[in-house]
């Protein structure tokens, strides 16, 4: 480095950007848990719903045919694509920065094997001097590691994830990974622990080019970036959903989940042709029999739902009545008719006709 100066404002900028990465990983994890938290609480009410215990798997088909409509709804829910992306950019970064380092030292390498080969007959002592310098230089190079091999273990050896009690990772571990929902995200956030080490090897390179060999930044067209920008670069502030957008989500996740099952085969007969639940418009024709003939007289049609019980129709109006937080990602319109409720989720009207027989006497038949 030019001067003592420059050298403590580059480890300065080197540490603010291990700050901003440590930042980074805790926030992302925090995301996933807490979205992992709200998935489980939606998917233990629907199994109140149903009447079934909270971790009860028999409901899992609609768990995960409800999540695949949910994340094409919300699609910052996942956050999978953004993770690819920034794993797909560091790992370029890392390469470039490795490359840049390696090509550049390498140059140095053989200028300095041939000045030190010029003056060998002369300078002896000094030409020896000079090939063990450039000697030094490659084996300081040969140690930046292959990214496809070992940058995970030997770069990012301390890039450890905090996993005593209470940290995002040992939080994220207690979520019940046995269903797939959850599996998915805690799969999600595993791979942005990835890209978080991957960015770490790329900086960590970055910074040996700049500080042990004096280097510029690798990438030509951002020569004056720090270090500290560029670990924003390749790990930008994670999209967050706010405690009334989680709500939200949890709202139209269960929107899903029941809205799903209303519709969907008989929960016990999963193969069978029946509905879970259907509207009943019942037609009543009474004929009246007197002495002088027979008269009839119809009534309805009278609506009942068959597959909802009284309790599961309230919750339903519990659930997304009036009361219920609506904003940018929940916006259905409050439940106020059950029967609205369901006609919108396509439930099929079923209609049945009765006849009944009534006798001069007031019997009937």
């Amino acid at each position: 480095m030019g001067s003592t100066i420059e050298e403590k404002k580059l480890q300065l900028d080197h540490e603010r950007a291990e700050k901003h990465r440590d930042f980074w990983i805790t926030d992302t994890l925090l995301e996933f848990h807490a979205r992992g938290l709200i998935l489980t609480s939606a998917m233990d009410k629907f199994n109140k719903f149903l009447n079934l215990p909270a971790g009860d798997k028999r409901a899992s088909a609609f768990w995960e045919f409800a999540f695949n409509l949910l994340t094409i709804a919300v699609p910052a829910l996942r956050l999978r694509a953004v993770v690819a992306g920034l794993q797909k950019s560091a790992t370029t970064s890392f390469n470039m920065a490795k490359f840049y380092g390696e090509s550049t030292r390498l140059a140095k390498v053989k200028k300095t094997v041939a000045r030190g080969a010029r003056i060998a007959g002369d300078k002896i002592d000094k030409g020896v001097a000079v090939i063990n310098k450039a000697k030094d230089i490659k084996e300081k190079a040969d140690k930046i590691v292959d990214p496809g091999k070992k940058v995970l273990s030997d770069l990012v050896k301390d890039a450890k994830l905090p996993d005593t009690a209470g940290s995002p990772s040992s939080e994220l571990s207690k979520l019940d990974v046995s269903r797939k929902v959850i599996l998915e995200l805690v799969e999600d956030a595993r791979k942005a622990s990835d890209a978080w080490k991957i960015a770490y090897a790329a900086e960590l390179v970055e910074y040996e080019n700049r500080y042990v060999h004096d280097l510029p930044a690798s990438n030509p067209a951002k020569k004056s970036q720090s270090l500290e920008d560029y670990m924003k670069e390749h790990l930008p502030n994670t999209p967050r959903l706010t405690s009334d957008e989680l709500v939200e989500c949890e709202t139209m996740y269960l929107w899903c989940l029941i809205g799903g099952y209303v519709g969907a085969p008989a929960y016990h007969n999963p193969q069978g042709p029946s509905p879970n639940v259907k509207i009943v418009e019942t037609t009543t024709k009474v004929h009246y029999h007197r002495p002088m003939g027979v008269e009839m007289q119809t009534f309805g049609p009278k609506l009942s739902i068959d597959g909802l019980n009284d309790t599961q129709q309230n919750e339903i109006k519990a659930l997304f009545g009036p009361s219920i937080k609506r904003g940018k990602i929940f916006k259905s319109p409050p439940v106020t008719d059950v029967y609205k409720f369901l006609r919108d989720h396509k439930v099929k009207t079923e209609a049945i006709t009765k006849n009944e027989n009534s006798f001069s006497t007031g019997m009937k038949m």
